[in-house]
């Protein structure tokens, strides 16, 4: 069985709402696009990390289902399918994570959808010029069906040397009140080169590991600046125009950056049907997944 890429959907970049109200926008737009309904989706996933009002319970995951209608209480609706939702969340690279997590889940509960979502939002839910990501909701509908294409291998890798690079947080003694509505983002200085390098490290290694042929592939990868992409490409040794790049448009998104970059690729470049797709995640930590995508035309 292969693990295929169904739909993706994305929110309203211009909206003012909270990262709760992105990812449902975000999800329904997805399963309009796979001619679904909610009642559909056996699993439900949350890989979002900046969230409404820095909560913390319950699960952000459990909200965006209500906000979604989404498998309601069964003693009340008898009937209605039971869909598991839970969060997963491991900084930029959460997507890679749930897709490893949910072909697991999908092929031993025998399932057919999980649909993951994400979102990064400034705590108010309102515009913050100080906020280094764009407010955008995304989502990814997976579905386990006959074949061996699709999601191949995924890989995960860590620093064996510790380092946060970017972290989010807030102080409530100093914020006080303020505190459900406010966060502060830090990067290190030497963030982005130490994750390009690690990230290339990571990626060379894993296109060694499996044998992939270079030339062939596009790149799809987190956008953490404006150059990180173009630099990693080349760093690759991809061909000129692998970089299916969402600077751009929408700048750093964060944990909707695959999901962003493959829903405007089918978008504005159709991808042919046995094309293949490198994807990175790269984020705090430092963190690097890597997943190889072989596209099958619909």
């Amino acid at each position: 069985m292969g693990l295929y890429i169904h739909s993706t959907g994305l929110s309203s970049v211009d909206a003012t709402v909270d990262s709760i109200s992105h990812s449902a926008a975000a999800a329904r737009a997805c399963l309009e696009q796979a001619g679904l309904a909610v009642g559909d989706v056996d699993f439900l996933v949350n890989v979002g990390v900046f969230r409404h009002h820095n909560m913390c319970e319950p699960s952000v995951c459990a909200l965006i289902q209500h906000a979604l209608e989404m498998s309601p209480d069964i003693r009340k609706f008898p009937g209605t399918r039971e869909v598991f939702s839970f969060d997963l969340n491991n900084g930029a690279c959460g997507l890679l994570n749930a897709v490893t997590v949910l072909r697991a889940m999908l092929t031993t509960r025998r399932k057919e959808y999980a649909l993951i979502v994400a979102a990064d939002c400034p705590p108010s839910g309102q515009p913050d010029p100080t906020f280094p990501i764009t407010p955008l909701g995304s989502a990814m509908l997976l579905r386990l069906a006959p074949g061996d294409r699709g999601f191949g291998a995924v890989q995960q890798r860590t620093s064996p040397v510790a380092f946060d690079g970017q972290t989010g947080s807030c102080d409530i003694a100093v914020r006080g009140t303020k505190s459900r509505t406010t966060i502060d983002v830090v990067r290190a200085p030497d963030y982005l080169e130490r994750l390009q390098a690690f990230a290339r490290e990571t990626a060379n290694a894993f296109l060694d590991e499996t044998g992939a042929q270079r030339s062939a592939l596009r790149l799809i990868c987190s956008e953490p600046s404006e150059t990180f992409g173009a630099q990693l490409a080349e760093g690759l040794g991809l061909h000129p125009g692998a970089l299916l790049s969402t600077w751009k448009t929408h700048a750093d998104t964060h944990t909707s950056a695959c999901t962003l970059g493959w829903h405007l690729a089918r978008e504005r470049q159709p991808l042919s049907d046995g094309e293949r797709v490198l994807f990175v995640n790269a984020g705090g930590g430092l963190t690097v997944g890597c997943a190889l995508y072989e596209h099958v035309a619909r």
